[in-house]
């Protein structure tokens, strides 16, 4: 397959992760701006729930229904206690989740940055190939001697060689 598929399957894997890290955030700043009301919320009930339970204790005419009262009230003290902790939990695992799809953009990003600087490559090389010179001689011929060629040029400038001049 060609680079070009991998660079836009890096680049659509991209985009995901761009979705995710937005999706993550928003639920993140929807979490956070509830945390304060929920916990306020869940105060409250836990105040009514402890002072419910104290007057249902000193009641004795109805046992039957005090004790499905009291345990009414205790799971929803339970409820109560348990939902600031919740939160603070699922907000940190979301804040995991982002950091995460964090880490895999910027690894996803790398990697198409290599591909895009791969499928570039080959064209620099080719480019920076080396030319085969034509003045390459076979094996086992021997070169020119640089005298026999200085007398040659003189010869075709019409001057005499240096041997001539002895």
């Amino acid at each position: 397959m060609s680079e070009s598929y991998y660079v836009d399957e890096v680049n659509a894997l991209l985009d995901k992760m761009l979705e995710n890290i937005d999706d993550a955030d928003k639920k993140i700043e929807n979490l956070q701006n509830s945390q304060v009301q929920i916990s306020r919320v869940c105060n409250s009930i836990s105040t009514f729930v402890n002072s419910a339970l104290g007057e249902i204790n000193n009641g004795t005419d109805a046992v039957s229904v005090s004790q499905q009262l009291v345990n009414a009230l205790a799971q929803v003290g339970q409820y109560a206690t348990n939902e600031p902790n919740n939160l603070s939990l699922t907000l940190s695992s979301l804040s995991h989740r982002k950091d995460a799809y964090s880490e895999c953009l910027e690894l996803l990003q790398s990697t198409a940055s290599s591909f895009e600087d791969h499928s570039d490559a080959p064209v620099e090389e080719k480019a920076q190939e080396p030319s085969v010179s034509k003045d390459i001689r076979s094996v086992g011929d021997h070169p020119e001697k640089l005298k026999d060629i200085r007398n040659e040029n003189v010869k075709l400038d019409g001057g005499e060689t240096e041997e001539e001049n002895i």
